[in-house]
């Protein structure tokens, strides 16, 4: 492993885990990721339909825990997988190899909405803690993030119980994982309790206002790429396989005291992105 200055600030985001053939391979790669020197990895109970943190526990349970950071989220929720990790991504290949792929098209750029209000209780919030430490095969949680929410939904019993759990350790941070507009709503003093804002960010967002508007936040950054077609961001002497890695090296330099988030499944793209990035850096 060789963590520096570049890689400590990197995130891996485990959405796509599923998308390996095999639970084992999806392991092998974070590990290959974990030996690059990334070691804050970020995932959610409803990423992969639940499978994300199962395969990220089986990866956890292999490393030092206290070596990695480990981010985790509450507020939206699936039903428990019923079929094992181990059968699931197989037959999860098996399904796209019979269904006939759709034509590739770019997704459009919307701007999100103000979300309407949801009530979430203490139940749930209980719940979603349980099956994530289960999940992730660990007794505690470094970040903990309310996913497409803000503070105002949670109930005062579901926020006092989390503010218990941050101070018994069992959760490290706590934060809000949620898009822009919806953290624009929010004022300082809705966050007093609250370590992390965690929203897109990229050339076609425009958010650097919340970095500024919230100083004493730990902001981390995602969707650094999803547009990357539609932006012309890097110079045009940079080869193509360095573009992302400069983009994501531009905001790792915008946001200089957070993280940087980004995915990928691939050897290649993740070797090219960390050498073009500490080349950019």
């Amino acid at each position: 492993m060789k963590v520096n200055q570049v890689t400590s600030r990197l995130g891996f985001g485990c959405v796509a885990l599923t998308n390996f053939k095999w639970s084992s391979h999806a392991v092998d790669f974070l590990k290959l990721v974990y030996d690059s020197g990334i070691i804050y990895y970020d995932t959610a109970p409803i990423y992969g339909g639940g499978y994300s943190e199962r395969i990220l526990g089986n990866f956890i349970r292999s490393q030092r825990r206290e070596n990695l950071v480990v981010t985790t989220k509450f507020g939206l929720s699936v039903p428990a997988p019923k079929i094992p990790v181990f059968a699931a991504l197989p037959l999860n290949n098996l399904r796209k190899q019979i269904m006939k792929p759709s034509p590739y098209r770019p997704a459009e750029l919307a701007v999100p909405e103000v979300y309407p209000k949801r009530i979430i209780k203490l139940q749930e919030v209980l719940h979603s803690l349980e099956n994530s430490l289960r999940n992730l095969r660990t007794d505690y949680i470094d970040n903990f993030l309310l996913h497409e929410g803000i503070p105002d939904f949670l109930t005062e019993e579901a926020l006092n119980f989390l503010f218990e759990k941050k101070e018994e350790g069992v959760i490290g941070k706590l934060g809000i994982a949620c898009n822009y507009v919806n953290i624009r709503t929010l004022q300082e003093s809705a966050l007093t309790d609250w370590d992390i804002l965690q929203y897109e960010n990229g050339a076609l967002y425009n958010t650097k206002d919340i970095l500024s508007s919230f100083p004493n936040k730990q902001h981390i950054y995602h969707s650094i790429l999803r547009y990357t077609y539609l932006t012309d961001e890097a110079p045009v002497d940079i080869s193509p396989e360095k573009k992302a890695g400069y983009i994501l090296a531009k905001y790792l330099k915008e946001n200089p005291k957070g993280m940087v988030l980004f995915s990928t499944g691939s050897k290649k793209n993740l070797s090219l992105n960390l050498s073009s990035i500490e080349e950019y850096s």
